[in-house]
């Protein structure tokens, strides 16, 4: 889970404070996302969804409740023109295959050990580890 974190806090950090506008509250809203990821891993693991979209559409989605519930205790508008999601840092950028997406499942979510997956998949540890590592390349050049 570390892994994922590594990978994908800074940019999902950078969605959620584009709603909230607070280092505080972007970083606690940051924290709820990744509880709730850790809550939810055995049921996340059995629905075939993609981790980005997920953790994307999860940070986005408690951004907005975290605000419109501020903005209803301080009486303050909860949606302005500058809520949007980035253009220029969206995941959705990320073209991974279908295969990409179970390899990435696999070992950041459900952390599985590269030999596993490697028997599982039929293929070596080395092009396992080589498709992780293309796979880690393309997050990071969005987030």
């Amino acid at each position: 889970m570390s892994d994922i974190y590594n990978l994908t806090s800074s940019h999902l950090y950078g969605l959620i404070y584009q709603v909230v506008n607070d280092d505080k509250k972007a970083s606690h809203v940051l924290k709820a996302v990744y509880c709730r990821l850790w809550d939810q891993k055995d049921e996340f693991q059995k629905k075939a969804l993609d981790p980005l979209d997920w953790l994307r559409a999860t940070a986005h989605r408690y951004a907005m409740d975290y605000k419109t519930k501020s903005a209803i205790l301080n009486g303050t508008p909860a949606i302005s023109k500058n809520n949007g999601v980035g253009k220029d840092s969206d995941y959705s950028t990320v073209s991974l295959s279908e295969d990409e997406k179970i390899l990435f499942r696999q070992a950041y979510l459900q952390g599985d050990p590269v030999s596993e997956i490697a028997s599982k998949h039929n293929q070596s540890e080395e092009q396992i580890s080589r498709t992780l590592e293309n796979i880690n390349h393309k997050i990071k050049r969005v987030g």
